[in-house]
């Protein structure tokens, strides 16, 4: 699992690769994201809680994502 929350200078984050042992990636509260880019074979759950975001999927065959916005999340901080 590769977990990635409150990171506030992340602009663009780029997964990518084999990633054999990766098989849950989450994303929350990084407010001044603006654009996620996965192209990782192995992921089989994404996660994003955040404000709405560009979000590109490439070679993500066995994936199953799920996204929530942050203004409806009962997840809020």
């Amino acid at each position: 699992m590769l977990a990635v929350v409150n990171a506030m200078s992340l602009v663009c984050l780029k997964v990518s690769g084999s990633l054999v042992k990766l098989k849950r990636l989450t994303i929350m509260h990084c407010r001044n994201l603006k654009h996620i880019e996965i192209s990782a074979s192995n992921p089989e759950m994404f996660n994003y809680v955040g404000p709405s975001t560009s979000i590109s999927f490439n070679h993500v065959p066995r994936f199953v994502w799920e996204l929530q916005k942050f203004l409806n999340s009962p997840a809020q901080l």
